[in-house]
């Protein structure tokens, strides 16, 4: 089954995906097919989160199958919301969306070599009383530990996006950072003043923030009241910030150094020596 441009532009984009008539697709594996086409289709659209804080993402995705005589459509794409925990809508330009090509091209490369989805990864199952057709279709997942660093921040980034509530948001944040710059039993003093000097902008401002998160994350995660920052605005405020520091910090490692989260942890730990000398 091969997958061609029919027609693109800004707004939505047509493929064609031929089925090769001496080669009969059943119904699974048309589905599988499919569902996997969708989940790179979510995949890049993901990467939008690097050119601008948004809460664009999917809804449906209608694909007509004419030797069927229908369509068959897929809604179960995540859902996110910008650091406000609201939706509201974006508008990219095309040099948004080539750099958001840049930063998908830059993190496929990193992942080269790794495990990666294939058709037969993805579990389809179809209920005994089948409702219209529905497929339920996901990809497996595969052990939290086989995934590095960058990986793992970049779960957390996604899961940030998904909650609307603040508390829960800024609170996935944190472990992102901890993710990408910790070594150790490292004290968040500590942490903050690496994640300031390696983005190297506003010191104080990026420290303050940083270690306002932590404080914030341990008081919701332990069940505390969140008494510094009780009210919805302050909260939107922080969420803001540590969601800007985080694409900072992500966009500069895509950027720059990727490579050196590929080394053995020695070196890395050797590089965040040198960062905290700064």
């Amino acid at each position: 089954m091969e997958t061609a441009f029919k027609n693109s532009s800004l707004g939505y984009y047509l493929f064609d995906f031929p089925i090769n008539e001496e080669r009969e697709y059943d119904d699974t594996r048309l589905i599988q097919q499919l569902h996997s086409f969708a989940y790179k289709v979510g995949y890049w659209w993901r990467f939008l989160w690097f050119a601008k804080d948004n809460s664009s993402h999917l809804g449906d995705l209608f694909v007509e199958v004419p030797e069927k005589h229908g369509c068959i459509i897929f809604s179960e794409f995540d859902s996110y919301s910008n650091s406000s925990g609201t939706h509201e809508q974006s508008v990219f330009t095309k040099d948004d969306l080539l750099f958001v090509s840049d930063m998908v091209k830059r993190y496929s490369q990193y992942m080269e070599g790794t495990t990666t989805y294939s058709l037969d990864e993805y579990e389809l199952a179809r209920p005994d009383n089948e409702l219209n057709g529905a497929f339920q279709s996901k990809p497996k997942t595969y052990p939290y530990n086989q995934n590095r660093r960058i990986e793992r921040a970049w779960i957390f980034v996604t899961f940030a996006r998904r909650t609307e509530f603040l508390p829960m948001k800024i609170s996935l944040y944190v472990p992102l950072f901890e993710s990408l710059f910790s070594s150790g039993n490292i004290k968040r003093e500590v942490m903050a003043k690496r994640i300031a000097n390696y983005i190297q902008e506003g010191s104080s401002d990026v420290e303050s923030t940083m270690n306002d998160a932590y404080l914030f994350r341990h008081k919701y995660i332990h069940g505390s009241e969140l008494m510094d920052y009780s009210k919805l605005e302050e909260q939107k405020q922080l969420s803001e910030k540590v969601d800007n520091i985080a694409r900072k910090v992500l966009t500069k490692i895509f950027l720059n150094d990727l490579d050196i989260y590929k080394e053995k942890q020695s070196k890395l730990y050797d590089w965040f020596n040198v960062l905290d000398r700064r």
